[in-house]
């Protein structure tokens, strides 16, 4: 749907900026149902939003008891918080136009625009993250660490606020491994989708270790990155099981989503057929959600890190040349040529920060190093589907302070991957990608989909007209 005034004057969406709106809009399909048709059927998934521009919609509520949906009404808002949201039969009473955002387009917008979530006023609640389960150092070797950190206070609450964040966190179809190393300040955040985990092994090695319960857990992923090391947690054996059960739960949900995407389409057309059409769906020509290209910048500090002593010098320069101005030294032009060529440094760098690319569009990651003056021009290019892997580091105190560090993105068939340096918001940079790289896989497969279904339509049509043609000679 491309106007989105309609949205504009919607009680959940007028709190939206024109641009969120605008985005937002670009994610909804519009339907058209004439009288007497099923614009939901009976115990059919509910997978998105319904929104009732015009017309009259008869339905049930969660009690049985029939209700009227008119201008304005909504079915649905469960679904986009929840895979498995259910709704009662409704159809159509009058002829309407019907709006639908689905989930999977939903949690793409949101990714783009998270504080214009905090604007929609659903009345499902707050979208927060699903939490997971959590593996964690135990804590008896973990109070074994930290005790001597009493003799000073600052360091033990902040040994007490990194282990509420570190661990590993089993989040949807996903493994999430956080820790901070002391030594060298650095701050790690890896991503594991669970189709990518080859095998997961246990172990404990020594006598106190099989008293405590506690072991080691080896996750060996696909990829160059070989494997993850958990070190020292509560009862390894049961939390192998665990991952192994989640990883096949995964597959299993992924081949269930991909057969209900099918039964959805066959359903789509069924419904075309009884009267509910499809005017225009919130998809681009490759089947992909339609959105706009995801820009990434270098941190703003990594800038000032490179020139903070040009500027010092810049300015001690310029205090020379006023001083000496006003004395009337002979010298006062020395300061001065010094203050000008500081200046074009400072140009240079800027130009040189502001110059690098990092881009997803189309499918593609592009990774671009440009020089000012011409110098020199650099240029990669990877596919979201040759992805593997996503890391977010964050090396050093001023990294962790000011939130930038390090992307390194790993890519299947290469050793070396692509490296972003001094990235502002990593970790949200790495999920934008997995998450675009998701969404593009997803697009294309969607696409493959519908050529097969066409196809086969197209079989069905000459295969009926051929047994036509032969009842009729018979």
């Amino acid at each position: 749907m491309k106007d989105s005034s309609y949205l504009r004057g919607h009680r959940y969406f007028r709190d939206l900026n024109p641009g969120e709106l605008d985005e937002l809009a670009g994610f909804f399909s519009l339907f058209r149902g004439r009288a007497g048709a099923v614009l939901i059927p009976a115990g059919a998934p509910v997978e998105g939003l319904y929104l009732l521009e015009e017309g009259i919609l008869k339905g049930e509520d969660g009690k049985g008891n029939d209700r009227v949906y008119t201008r304005g009404d909504t079915i649905g808002e469960d679904a986009l918080f929840s895979p498995y949201a259910a709704s009662g039969p409704v159809s159509v009473l009058e002829e309407c136009r019907v709006l639908y955002l689905a989930r999977s387009d939903y949690l793409l917008w949101k990714s783009r625009r998270p504080k214009g979530v905090k604007r929609l006023a659903l009345p499902t609640g707050k979208d927060g993250p699903v939490k997971g389960a959590v593996l964690r150092e135990s804590r008896i070797f973990w109070l074994a660490k930290t005790l001597p950190s009493l003799i000073f206070p600052p360091l033990f609450l902040a040994r007490l606020l990194l282990r509420r964040r570190n661990g590993t966190f089993v989040e949807g179809d996903k493994l999430i491994f956080r820790y901070f190393r002391w030594k060298s300040l650095k701050n790690i955040n890896l991503t594991i989708p669970l189709e990518q985990i080859q095998s997961v092994e246990s172990g404990q090695k020594g006598l106190l270790s099989r008293l405590m319960k506690t072991g080691d857990l080896l996750v060996r992923v696909d990829g160059s990155e070989g494997h993850v090391l958990v070190k020292n947690i509560p009862r390894p054996r049961e939390e192998q099981e665990r991952i192994l059960t989640l990883k096949r739960r995964a597959e299993e949900t992924a081949r269930a989503a991909k057969h209900r995407r099918i039964r959805r389409d066959i359903a789509r057309w069924i419904r075309k057929e009884e009267g509910i059409e499809l005017i225009e769906e919130g998809k681009s020509d490759n089947g992909a959600p339609k959105r706009k290209s995801s820009l990434f910048h270098r941190s703003l500090f990594v800038l000032l890190a490179q020139i903070w002593w040009l500027i010092i010098l810049a300015g001690g320069c310029g205090g020379l040349y006023w001083g000496g101005k006003i004395s009337s030294a002979d010298w006062v032009q020395l300061p001065l040529a010094a203050v000008m060529i500081l200046a074009g440094l400072i140009l240079y760098r800027l130009v040189d920060w502001a110059n690098d690319l990092f881009k997803v569009e189309g499918g593609y990651l592009l990774d671009v190093n440009r020089k000012p003056l011409g110098e020199e021009r650099t240029s990669r290019q990877a596919e979201l589907s040759a992805i593997q892997n996503v890391i977010a580091e964050q090396k050093g105190l001023w990294a962790n302070l000011f939130d930038y560090g390090d992307i390194r993105i790993i890519l299947s068939g290469s050793g070396q991957g692509l490296l972003w340096e001094g990235m502002k918001h990593p970790r949200r940079v790495q999920e934008r990608i997995l998450f675009e790289r998701r969404a593009w896989l997803d697009g294309l497969e969607e696409k493959e989909r519908l050529s097969q279904q066409e196809d086969l339509m197209l079989y069905c049509r000459f295969l009926s007209q051929e047994l036509s043609e032969k009842n009729r000679s018979s």
